[in-house]
């Protein structure tokens, strides 16, 4: 049987991953979008004729504008899950964190598969589906 204090400890290192995640974004945008969703050169360097005219200037607007957005998403998640986790509402942190990687795995996972296909995505879909289960044990009292 899993104690309380196993599901917090797992939930506080899925709210510091998403603390990591979003520093990275903050710190190496470009890098971040360009490694997990194919977004700038090297996208662009390993398929051309995938991208119309003038993509380059497109790609990389859009790596400044989605690595601004994971950075953003990812720390106020973080922010919000450590914040209740000091509180000891642990609930109200499961809730957030199943809430958030289910929809995240989800809208995150459909991208990756399109721009970095199904290994990738399947990946990422295990590991949120981790992080949403023990969101879903924090929220539902398994630590009580």
């Amino acid at each position: 049987m899993v104690t309380a204090s196993t599901w917090q400890t797992l939930g506080l290192g899925v709210a510091t991953y998403y603390a990591f995640t979003g520093s990275v974004a903050y710190l190496a945008p470009s890098g971040a979008a360009d490694r997990l969703f194919a977004l700038g050169s090297s996208a662009l360097a390993a398929e051309p004729d995938k991208f119309p005219n003038n993509a380059e200037s497109r790609e990389d607007r859009a790596v400044g504008v989605a690595g601004a957005l994971v950075a953003a998403r990812n720390l106020a998640l973080s922010a919000a899950a450590l914040a209740l986790y000091r509180d000891g509402n642990y609930r109200a942190m499961g809730t957030v964190l199943l809430s958030a990687s289910a929809f995240i795995g989800v809208l995150d996972g459909v991208e990756i598969y399109k721009r970095r296909g199904p290994v990738l995505a399947g990946g990422a879909a295990a590991l949120f589906s981790v992080w949403s289960y023990v969101g879903y044990a924090l929220q539902e009292g398994f630590n009580s």
